[in-house]
């Protein structure tokens, strides 16, 4: 009980820490600007950019240490605390308003919570899932333990744009890694607040909060949503910053309409933007799709006053480079390839090459169902459909309500310039999805732009009906059964957060932990300090507190790429390791198809260059003594 206690508390103070330093950011910058009912959400913006801002200059400076990480915290708070001071004093002893609750919110919430409560106790477990132990949380752990930025060898993703992870730094720094997997269980909350209100801001009053549940409830009734809501990944942050950056400027470009141009709702456009495009590496492709939304505006400005390309371009363009170009010199810096391992014929760098960018490429193009011309028409009923488990069917699964939602998405778009934009947006982005890796959690970001406007689209198609009296109660039910189909599609997932809220009960923290490791780690962990592990077929590092080396991916591994050219020979593999310092040998068990160089296994058989130090079911760890005679580096 003290367990979940204490992190669910944590994971509140890291959201308040968050939104107070918003809400310093936006009265400084902000305070005189026509925010509206958008104030929230750029408090909740703009804390999430200032703080990934003053991570990263930290890092950079070699000051990411939870000294100076509280110190922030500390005077944030404080003063976004004393900014909320004299807006108290004013309401104190005025008449209070009741919060009055209607029926249908508390059944409603009632719901949502019923998939809501246990997923977050899934999310409080100590377990690691599977990229967050090779990067999510493993590269936030190594940057807090070298105080700032430093190179990871051969990981791929230690390169690329970590904005998500360096707020599970800070997280980490000020509480623990399972406050930083609240994190996101956070940004997947917020982005359900924020698609609620923004549904609510565009329907008739009666419909209003029946279409924001409606919204709120194809979005939980994901598989691959619940799944991210209960893991430290980054798809719930960038579907933040993406439904952020659609709201900002579908309204500008509505002020624009009624020619009273808004920069600062560019700029915060802008911002969600760059933010996005700083929190994962594709983010960048899905700019133009954005930017496009205010391509009417432009074309629209010629010989009357309105906002100029050119200013467009400042206000939007310049946050969206203030965040994305830092990532490009940081991964400059350490591999000479600010696209690393992207462009690599052009610029090079470390642990790449080109035949590593051709398997990488053929692996991502080999996700999905096929990339002819009939494989994308049935594409968007394919995901729907015909989602499951394993990289054929996309690794992960949608609710069967989007058959539904679709429709009412295509009508809000009809009748509503928001739902219109937001399925503009979420369409462009698809076909890059298309296009690309098609993993389904990647569409993860998308899904609140659909839900958004199939929530217009409900209100709207409900309004058309003869009687007023029976809309209210026809939306009402429409959202109430779409909570209840989210509900029974995650019967699994209840029923294993109750589970889990035993295991909770009757274990101590401590017992928690121990389990959350695999025991090989225990085993590395008493090595010297000075000990390199060479990992053949896992590359879990989280726990690892070792220097390793790792593959980024089984699919096109930069290990045996690197170890090819040795062969047969097993002197040349043994002059390898010993160069790159390797004094351990970590084999898992699972298979990866990677094909190793014969002298590996020979070498690991060498019972007069190898010892055998650890050996479970799944791992064997074994002690190099490259001269034969037990020595061992």
């Amino acid at each position: 009980m003290s367990y979940v206690l204490t992190h669910a508390g944590a994971a509140l103070a890291a959201a308040l820490v968050l939104y107070l330093a918003g809400l310093v950011l936006e009265r400084a910058l902000c305070a005189r600007c026509a925010l509206g009912e958008f104030r929230h959400t750029a408090r909740w913006l703009l804390g999430f950019v200032g703080w990934v801002v003053a991570a990263f200059v930290l890092a950079s400076t070699g000051l990411l240490a939870r000294g100076p990480l509280l110190a922030l915290a500390f005077g944030v708070s404080a003063a976004g605390i004393a900014m909320c001071v004299p807006a108290a004093l004013l309401r104190f002893g005025m008449p209070k308003r009741r919060l009055r609750l209607a029926p249908l919110d508390l059944v409603c919430a009632l719901l949502a919570g019923l998939v809501s409560v246990p997923l977050f106790l899934l999310a409080v477990g100590p377990t690691v899932s599977w990229d967050a132990d090779v990067y999510h949380l493993t590269l936030p752990r190594l940057f807090l333990e070298a105080h700032g930025f430093r190179s990871v060898p051969v990981l791929v993703y230690g390169h690329w744009p970590l904005a998500t992870e360096l707020l599970y730094a800070v997280a980490m720094a000020l509480s623990s890694y399972v406050t930083a997997k609240l994190l996101h269980l956070v940004f997947g909350l917020l982005v359900l607040w924020t698609l609620a209100a923004a549904v609510r801001r565009a329907t008739p009053m009666r419909t209003a909060r029946a279409a924001g549940w409606l919204a709120v409830a194809l979005v939980l009734a994901n598989d691959v949503v619940a799944f991210e809501l209960r893991v430290a990944y980054v798809e719930l942050a960038q579907a933040f910053a993406l439904l952020a950056a659609v709201l900002f400027l579908s309204s500008a470009c509505d002020e624009e309409a009624r020619g009273a141009a808004n920069v600062a709702k560019l700029a915060l456009a802008g911002l969600a933007c760059g933010l996005m495009a700083a929190i994962k590496v594709t983010g960048i492709l899905w700019l133009p799709v954005v930017a496009a939304l205010y391509l009417p505006q432009l074309l629209a400005a010629r010989g009357r006053r309105a906002v100029s390309f050119g200013r467009f371009a400042a206000a939007f363009g310049l946050p969206v480079a203030a965040l994305w170009v830092p990532w490009l010199v940081k991964s400059w810096w350490y591999t000479g390839n600010p696209l690393y391992p992207f462009a690599w014929t052009s610029f090079g760098g470390p642990w790449w090459s080109a035949q590593l960018g051709e398997q990488l490429g053929r692996w991502q193009r080999g996700i999905g169902m096929g990339r002819g011309v009939s494989d994308y028409l049935r594409l968007p009923l394919r995901v729907i459909l015909d989602g499951g488990a394993g990289y054929a069917h996309f690794d992960g699964r949608l609710s069967p309500l989007w058959l539904v939602a679709l429709p009412l998405a295509l009508a809000g778009a009809w009748r509503s310039p928001l739902a219109r934009r937001a399925l503009f947006v979420a369409a462009g982005c698809f076909a890059l999805w298309a296009a690309s890796a098609q993993q389904m959690r990647f569409l993860v970001p998308l899904l609140p732009l659909v839900a958004l406007a199939a929530g217009v689209g409900s209100a709207a198609w409900i309004e058309r009906l003869p009687s007023p009296s029976l809309r209210p109660v026809l939306a009402g039910a429409l959202a109430v059964s779409a909570l209840l189909a989210a509900a029974a599609t995650h019967a699994t997932v209840i029923g294993a957060g109750l589970r889990r809220w035993a295991l909770y009960r009757a274990q101590p923290a401590s017992a928690l932990y121990a389990h959350a490791a695999p025991p090989v780690f225990a085993a590395i962990d008493r090595l010297p300090t000075a000990a390199r592990v060479l990992m053949i077929g896992t590359n879990h590092g989280f726990f690892c507190h070792r220097e390793y080396l790792a593959d980024s991916f089984f699919e096109a591994s930069q290990l045996a790429d690197w170890l090819a050219d040795t062969d047969d020979d097993q002197a040349a593999l043994r002059a390898r390791l010993a160069t790159a310092g390797v004094s351990h040998v970590l084999v898992d068990r699972r298979a990866t198809g990677i094909a190793w160089p014969r002298a590996l296994a020979s070498l690991l058989a060498d019972r007069t260059r190898v010892e055998a130090v650890y050996a479970d079911a799944q791992h064997r760890l074994y002690a190099l003594s490259m001269n034969g005679a037990g020595h061992r580096p």
